[in-house]
């Protein structure tokens, strides 16, 4: 089989939408079980949760070449909108 193209989805959330977090991650798994992979692409979710520690003066500045890397980008907000990002 040809190599399959990786398509980043970043899903972005405060904590307090865990279900919804993972609601999106299954059903990213469903989409490439079912369609994706046979039309040779392969959806990879990722979250801030996925992402390691590190150095950086601010947590989003680990976070933002994920975002800035994935081809799509999944907001979920409910009641938080997350933690100040030592800019905003």
């Amino acid at each position: 089989m040809d190599q399959l193209r990786r398509v980043g989805v970043f899903i972005a959330s405060p904590g307090d939408v865990g279900c919804a977090r993972e609601a999106v991650r299954r059903a990213v798994e469903h989409i490439n079980r079912l369609v994706a992979k046979s039309q040779g692409f392969l959806f990879q979710a990722t979250g801030w949760e996925d992402v390691p520690p590190g150095m950086g003066s601010r947590a989003q500045e680990l976070i933002n070449p994920y975002v800035d890397a994935a081809q799509i980008f999944v907001g979920i907000l409910n009641q938080r909108f997350g933690s100040p990002t030592g800019l905003a």
